[in-house]
């Protein structure tokens, strides 16, 4: 299967207890030269550390930035704010929706 045309610059994963699937996903998804960026909250903070570890032993990407939101998980603007002030480069009006 060709997943360079799946593939992104900028690729922001939603940390759960479980960091496997977004290690996949990461892996799979981040073409050379892309950044991962890791939302947590409180409660997965040590996984998103985690996977932010694993990531950096990886050559072709950059490394991961981790955004924390603390107790903030169900607060759409609080989300949106902190993505956008950690990501300013990122073209918004330009994301893939898949």
């Amino acid at each position: 299967m060709q997943l360079a045309k799946y593939q992104v610059g900028h690729l922001f994963l939603l940390m759960g207890e479980n960091p496997l699937p977004n290690a996949v996903a990461a892996l799979t998804l981040l073409q050379p030269g892309a950044t991962s960026y890791l939302v947590h909250t409180s409660h997965t903070q040590i996984q998103a550390e985690r996977l932010a570890d694993v990531l950096q032993d990886i050559p072709a990407l950059k490394p991961a930035r981790v955004i924390n939101l603390g107790h903030h998980q169900a607060e759409p603007s609080v989300i949106r704010q902190r993505i956008q002030t950690i990501a300013p480069e990122s073209n918004w009006h330009e994301l893939h929706r898949y």
